[in-house]
């Protein structure tokens, strides 16, 4: 300390201060991960020397060993970081642990207290530096980083007004709220911590950083609440500083409590830590922000969503579920405490979930409408499905996996049988395999191995620390805790990010989009990063100088062969890129996307903007519903070529290929009012009425016709949901009701009686 304050070049620390302080209030989670790097390499450095100069090896070899023990550990942190982090949190917790013991001697004293202390300081060590790092630093780094900011702008602007003024430092703190141009750098941020000591103030401060972090996450992302808290230790400190000028006078003496005792110049410390207040909480709200995303772009799509409309497709369910409801809705449902919960679909059968937990299947049997071969495991405890186009994947209670299926479409996972037992949280899914997301953040895949059930090669980075997947057709991507991204799969639907966004790093992202064989990484500064097949957008083309910055949310086409992505800017406007005949060229449209867009869907070869004004124009293949607009619309749905919006009087308005739900002529008596929901298939669409009853129209063969099931669907219908070419419809009274292809789900009545209530 005393050498930092008789160091000549004060302004060269002030300097120093400033931008270590800026990196860490801009990305403190990467500042981190660099900290962490440099000191493991640093430590390997010195082992080496050592080692070297203990075997008396010559100036060359010696250079030789140090650079390979550098490069080595520099490789294998950033292989898996996540590992590292739990090598240092499990060691800086034991250490936590002996300081605790070393301070407190009646301690160590009391049998199995050590070992006890010990085993609690490795588990909150390895927790704070894995699953709580990312909350902690971007509430940590902002404070530290305004406080570096703040101390050395005003030791740098108080120098700095001294020699244009040739005051030297005779500069009146209280006329100019700035620094002696004489004060050290260290002393200027001691002040600003606070009077009652840097090392306590310090202490203080990240404890308000930990309590920011908590209400933070306990709040659901309310970030007023958590800038308070963060912050409300500088503020406290600033509006001690002149306190002590009020409420303590000569007649204390030293009796005044420390925090009050009268400053000898209070006007540094209050207008300084207002400023850092103010700076930190700027800091932490852009952080903080990127923790925070929307459900939908949170929800990895599988395959199959990729190819059909989001709408009654719940391959993991948002919606509320029937057992015990008490809304107005359910009140008349007897005994729905034993019915059906959810129903889940891939793109051949259905499984329905009870309230009881057990499963119920229908739809082809080999592609997972026929669960015999696991039906024991079925019966109960099972909490959520999930699929890919011809397989399920159960998650029970327990945290073990069940599939059935086609065994080239992940139904079939004998081979991590054992790592499936338990710890499963979420699964997610390609065309043909399946990755589970444990409980540490580890991930286990299975299927076919070229479309993302092999993860071998990145097994490694795979350990631990995964928060979120995505993907595409036949690739994953994967983002750790300390922003590690990982892909894997086909390297031509995105299994390779390097080939595409070499420059990308993980830490840069705030979540991830997919449309069939690419990914598009939304980044915390708003721009776009894409990796996969140009044809699917994995390439932004002429569209890059449009996509780096501004940037809140990307969409997809969901062509089989080709696909395109639009994305939504923060000021309303839309850039597109991709396939131009799936979408990727809306220059035919340009004039009406340059503001106010306020939402985009989309189906094959088509997007659709909605504007703010209720105003709507789509782009892409004129078959499928390209090259339309209207107004009044209030939400839109889609089969794979055709669309139908709901208008602000509850009418349902369609347009695209007629043989795909585009032509509704036949229904439009049906559709005059009031509709609250549209769900569909491929080439079918179903809208429930207030009523309860559904109006369905579009390909006969794929649920445009309720058939012999229509007597059955004129009330009471709760929710829909869809295969490929079949409706299920879930009622008041917990039956289920299927309409569309018998091969694909369109007929339960082999299980109606396992439905019932």
């Amino acid at each position: 300390h005393k050498r930092i304050n008789e160091h000549p070049y004060q302004s060269t620390l002030a300097v120093v201060a400033i931008v270590v302080g800026a990196l860490c209030a801009w990305d403190g989670p990467r500042v981190w991960r660099v900290l962490v790097k440099a000191t493991f390499v640093v430590i390997a450095a010195n082992a080496a020397c050592c080692e070297a100069e203990a075997r008396q090896m010559d100036q060359v070899a010696e250079l030789i060993v140090i650079v390979l023990a550098m490069a080595t550990t520099l490789l294998s942190i950033h292989s898996c970081f996540g590992g590292a982090q739990t090598v240092l949190g499990a060691l800086l917790g034991f250490v936590a642990a002996q300081c605790c013991l070393d301070t407190t001697p009646l301690l160590p004293t009391v049998p199995g207290i050590p070992e006890v202390l010990h085993t609690i300081g490795v588990l909150i060590g390895i927790r704070i530096f894995t699953t709580w790092q990312t909350p902690l630093l971007t509430t940590f780094t902002p404070l530290l980083g305004g406080l570096l900011v703040i101390s050395g702008t005003g030791v740098f602007l108080s120098r700095g007004l001294a020699a244009m003024m040739g005051c030297g430092g005779a500069l009146q703190r209280c006329t100019v709220p700035i620094l002696p141009p004489d004060m050290p750098w260290a002393i200027a941020a001691k002040e600003l911590l606070g009077p009652v000591g840097p090392m306590a103030m310090l202490v203080g401060h990240f404890g308000c950083a930990f309590l920011a972090a908590i209400v933070h996450d306990l709040s659901g992302g309310r970030l007023v609440p958590s800038l308070l808290t963060l912050i409300c230790g500088i503020l406290a400190a600033a509006v001690a500083a002149p306190m002590g000028d009020i409420t303590c006078d000569a007649s204390f003496g030293n009796n005044c409590t420390l925090w009050l005792k009268p400053l000898s110049d209070w006007c540094w410390p209050t207008v300084g830590g207002i400023v850092w207040a103010g700076f930190t909480a700027a800091a932490a709200y852009r952080q903080m922000s990127s923790l925070l995303t929307s459900p939908a772009s949170e929800r990895t799509k599988s395959s199959y969503d990729l190819l059909l409309p989001e709408e009654g497709r719940f391959l993991q369910p948002d919606h509320p579920s029937t057992c015990g409801s008490s809304s107005t809705l359910s009140s008349q449902v007897m005994g729905v405490s034993t019915g059906v919960r959810d129903i889940f679909a891939n793109e051949w059968a259905f499984a329905a979930l009870k309230c009881d937990g057990s499963v119920v299947v229908w739809g082809d049997t080999g592609k997972g409408g026929n669960a015999a071969m696991v039906a024991n495991q079925l019966t109960e405890g099972v909490q959520r499905i999930f699929a890919t186009i011809g397989a399920f994947a159960a998650v029970k209670n327990d945290g073990s996996v069940v599939t059935w299926g086609d065994a080239n479409f992940g139904g079939e996972s004998q081979a991590v049988a054992e790592d499936l037992r338990r710890g499963v949280v979420r699964v997610y899914s390609t065309v043909r395999a399946f990755a589970a997301l444990t409980d540490r953040g580890g991930i286990i895949t299975w299927g076919h191995p070229d479309c993302g059930g092999d993860s071998k090669a990145v097994a490694d980075r795979l350990c631990t620390g995964v928060t979120r997947l995505w993907a595409t057709s036949a690739a994953f991507a994967a983002l750790t805790a300390n922003g590690d991204l990982v892909t894997w799969g086909d390297p031509n639907s995105g299994g390779d990010f390097q080939a595409g966004a070499s420059s990308l790093s993980g830490s840069d992202v705030r979540t991830i989009f997919s449309s069939k064989s690419a990914f598009a990484a939304l980044t915390r500064n708003g721009s776009v990063a894409a990796w996969g097949a140009a044809s699917s957008g994995g390439s932004l083309g002429n569209s890059t100088a449009q996509l780096q910055d501004g940037v809140v949310e990307v969409f997809a086409t969901r062509t089989p062969e080709r696909s395109a992505f639009a994305a939504l800017k923060a000021n309303g406007s839309v850039v597109t890129w991709g396939d131009p005949l799936s979408g990727g060229d809306c220059s035919a449209v340009a004039e009406h996307l340059t503001s106010g867009v306020s939402q985009i869907f989309s189906n094959a070869r088509v997007f659709v903007a909605l504007k703010a004004d209720g105003s709507l124009v789509s782009w892409g293949h004129q078959t499928c519903g390209g090259g339309f607009s209207t107004t009044g619309v209030r939400k839109v749905f889609a089969t794979m070529s055709a669309f139908a919006a709901i208008r602000a009087d509850g009418s349902v308005l369609t347009w695209g290929r007629d043989s795909s739900g585009g032509d509704s002529r036949a229904v439009a008596g049906q559709l005059a009012g009031n509709i609250s929901r549209i769900f569909s298939t491929v080439a079918a669409f179903a809208a429930l009425r207030p009523d309860g009853s559904i109006v369905a129209w579009g390909n006969r063969r794929f649920g445009g016709d309720l058939g012999t099931a229509s007597g059955q669907l004129q009330e009471g219908v709760m929710k829909v949901w869809s295969t490929e070419t079949a409706f299920a419809a879930l009622k008041v009274d917990g039956t289920v009701v299927t309409w569309g292809d018998i091969l694909r789900g369109g007929d339960c009545s082999h299980v109606s009686s396992q439905l019932r209530p």
